[in-house]
This record gives C-alpha cells, structure tokens and sequence, in this order.
C-alpha cells in the first residue's frame, strides 16, 4: 500500500510539474465564479447545494463532484470532490499525496498553510490560503463509523459569504439542506 501512494506522489509530482504557478480559480473543470450549467446537474438540492455534477475533468482520487452555488445567479463558489476508503490510514495517504502535489501546483499563491484536526477528532488535514485572491482549498479526511471520507474542496470565500447571506430559503431551514457547509 505504501508503494502505491509512493507511486501516486511520483506521478502526481511528474505530471503536476507543468502545473506550476497556478491560481486557485478552478477543479475538475469547473471555475469558482462560473455559472452552473443545468445540464451538468445530476442531483440538484435545496438552498445551495451540495448538486452533485459531472466532472468535466476526472480526477482518480475521488469518486464523487459536488457544487454549491449562490442562489439567484446560480454562481459556483464551493467545488468538493469526495472519495471514500476502507481506513482512516488509507485516506491519510492519500490526502498527503493531493496536498503534496496542490502545494506545489499553487505555490505562488499559498500565503498560509493550516493543519486541520488534533488528535482524539475525527478529521485530519490541511487548508491552503491564498489571502490575496480570496481563495481556499482544503484536503481533509474524516473518520466515520464504517470508512473515512476524503474531501477537496475549493472555495471562494467572498462568494460563498455572499451565497450564503443572500439565501433566503424557508424560515429555520439549512441553507445546504442539511449539509453542514463550513467555510
């Protein structure tokens, strides 16, 4: 197992080197700020999401691409893609090669770096900012009872605040429709 995440890390560094110098503007196709196209909705939710979409770039490390989005506009400011392990150990490794190859991709632009979690809390990983650009990704694991949850989120935080003030759902209801979002 160590050989494989080795392995992904190797590639990830290889491939990724032409990445360099980026911005945190986009994931999986997708650009924080651009309008949601109907057609790539599979399950569209309540107030601002999570609407799980269709990757228009796959990414083998993870299995399932949500977005939230302001609700008149209809603007992405939240992409999450998720995947799911048998361990928290497995999900750990993994989560270390994203944000091996993501620190790198985005290294002109990081300005804080910011472990997520202690130990005895059911979540672990890191948050990379860049404080010019208002822009966050985040790379965190989560135990939960039968597996652990990997999540590579992308946020833009101006539009999320404002997504987020501007919903306007039911009274008392959850603007994610149960979903938890943090920012």
């Amino acid at each position: 197992m160590y050989l494989k995440t080795f392995i992904i890390v190797l590639l990830l560094g290889v491939y990724g080197g032409q990445c360099l110098a980026a911005e945190i503007s986009e994931a999986f196709g997708y650009g924080l700020g651009e309008k949601l196209n109907e057609e790539d909705v599979i399950t569209r939710r309540d107030g601002v999401g999570p609407h799980d979409i269709s990757p228009k770039k796959k990414a083998r490390t993870v299995k399932k691409v949500q977005a939230y989005t302001t609700p008149d506009e209809n603007l992405i400011f939240m992409i999450d893609g998720i995947n799911t392990f048998v361990s928290m150990g497995d999900c750990l490794r993994m989560a270390t090669a994203i944000s091996f190859f993501l620190e790198k991709k985005f290294s002109d632009v990081i300005d804080v770096r910011e472990n997520v979690g202690r130990d005895g809390n059911n979540e672990k990983g890191v948050v990379f900012s860049d404080s010019e650009g208002g822009r966050v990704v985040s790379i965190t694991c989560a135990d939960q009872k039968a597996d652990a949850l990997l999540s590579v989120r992308y946020t833009d935080i101006s539009l999320a605040e404002k997504a987020l003030k501007d919903w306007s759902g039911p009274e008392g209801k959850d603007a994610t429709g149960g979903a938890g979002l943090s920012l």
